[in-house]
């Protein structure tokens, strides 16, 4: 009876070893395709993997130039890139633009620098506007006359005075200098008197009495032209006889 069991046991063993095989091998594939599968690559520090590009790439990245350098930061998780922008010393950030624009020096608080200063000689100044020497005072000679020009050695501005010679008069409206015209008479001066004078007064008086004096003989000759002409033909009448 034992041994009836025994050799049952065995036949039944041995229909299912083929099953069995099946489902080993079915377990090994699943676990060698979850090991491809897992085998991602792996990353060194200060790396990470993209999910983008499946590629390490650095963390942070920076990128540096003569004005100040760009700082990139990554997100391991979505790939994306923070950029963060630092100036040099000297520079100053262009918010519209995003970029280092060289700050403009301040000539009140810059540094002077004594090598550089133009020195000019004794009677001329640094002309600021042309930064040349120029005489603080120059003088332009004519037959009529000369002109003085003098500069201002703070400004460089210019002031011009006209000076005639001799027998030369200054015309306001041209500003040029005009021969004087001899005056015959200088030396025969008519005499003017003063206001409120008493030559004035007597010479104004004297002169009234003249011209009514004047005045009445011409209307006594005109009233009395006819017996003036009578007289005057006896009188040379009486020379012929």
């Amino acid at each position: 009876m034992k041994k009836l069991k025994i050799l049952l046991f065995l036949l039944a063993a041995i229909a299912l070893l083929p099953e069995q095989s099946k489902i080993i091998k079915s377990q090994s594939k699943a676990a060698l395709s979850s090991i491809v599968t897992s085998d991602e690559p792996v990353c060194p520090e200060g790396k990470f993997l993209n999910p983008k590009t499946n590629r390490c790439k650095n963390l942070q990245e920076i990128s540096e130039t003569s004005t100040g350098k760009t700082i990139t930061t990554y997100d391991p998780e979505t790939g994306e890139g923070t950029t963060v922008k630092i100036c040099n010393e000297g520079y100053t950030l262009n918010v519209e633009t995003n970029r280092c624009n060289k700050n403009k020096e301040n000539s009140d608080s810059s540094p002077t620098v004594t090598s550089t200063v133009k020195t000019c000689p004794e009677g001329k100044f640094l002309n600021p506007k042309t930064n040349r020497c120029k005489n603080l005072e120059t003088v332009t000679e004519s037959s009529t006359g000369k002109t003085i020009t003098t500069y201002d050695p703070n400004t460089g501005e210019a002031t011009t005075v006209k000076v005639c010679n001799d027998g030369y008069d200054l015309d306001i409206e041209t500003n040029r200098c005009k021969k004087h015209k001899e005056n015959k008479g200088e030396d025969y001066e008519l005499e003017v008197p003063e206001l409120g004078s008493k030559t004035k007064n007597s010479f104004v008086a004297v002169g009234s009495i003249i011209g009514i004096i004047a005045i009445g003989a011409a209307f006594i000759i005109f009233q009395f032209r006819h017996e003036i002409k009578k007289f005057f033909k006896r009188i040379v009448r009486g020379k012929k006889t």
